[in-house]
């Protein structure tokens, strides 16, 4: 970790979705549900846009930091845009841990970038369309049939934006990944679905 000016720009970079958002959150009427979703989204393209600029191991680095600082905040729900949900979900603190681990695991930064968008936009794309789409048709608890389709769908544009080649192995891929989203509980996807792209991105 020599280029420790990049490093600090990647940390900043790295909070400002929740420092911006937390600050909306504490002067306006924002539902925490939208504020979460907004860092959730905002965080992983920060995140993949780093790869430009720092090492996959740099990021691991980074990540760490903010699942320490997220794990505390946690206990003691200090984030007004990310704590005030009635429902009870790990989900910042696995965020934090599925980087760290794609991170870790990637054999490439493209890999890396895709597995955290895939996390990020997919999962958020799934979420908006399974809580505000009226006829929307619940599968598995909260999710739903049309949420899961905007997943996959999301998914598979991903995977060949960032060079899955053939559409029969995005197909596949974004089959098992959104299978593992649809069945995770309590922000345990954000650990699931990046682990997943990368795995299956390693290999083909």
């Amino acid at each position: 970790m020599e280029n420790i000016g990049n490093i600090v720009a990647g940390i900043l970079m790295a909070g400002a979705p929740l420092l911006i958002f937390e600050a909306i959150s504490r002067q306006y009427k924002v539902s925490a549900e939208l504020t979460r979703k907004s860092i959730h989204v905002l965080s992983a393209v920060v995140i993949a846009y780093m790869t430009l600029f720092l090492s996959l191991n740099e990021i691991a680095f980074i990540s760490v930091l903010f699942f320490l600082l997220l794990a505390v905040t946690h206990r003691y729900r200090i984030w007004k845009s990310i704590h005030s949900i009635k429902r009870d979900s790990y989900g910042e603190v696995m965020f934090a841990v599925g980087v760290i681990l794609a991170a870790l695991l990637a054999q490439e930064e493209r890999i890396f970038a895709c597995a955290v968008l895939v996390m990020g936009v997919s999962d958020t794309v799934a979420a908006v369309i399974g809580q505000h789409y009226t006829k929307a048709h619940k599968i598995l608890g909260p999710k739903t049939l049309e949420g899961s389709i905007g997943f996959f769908l999301i998914t598979v544009f991903l995977l060949g934006a960032f060079g899955v080649a053939s559409i029969y192995t995005a197909f596949a891929i974004a089959s098992l990944v959104t299978i593992a989203e649809l069945m995770s509980r309590n922000g345990w996807d954000n650990i699931a679905v990046p682990l997943l792209v990368v795995l299956f991105f390693n290999f083909i």
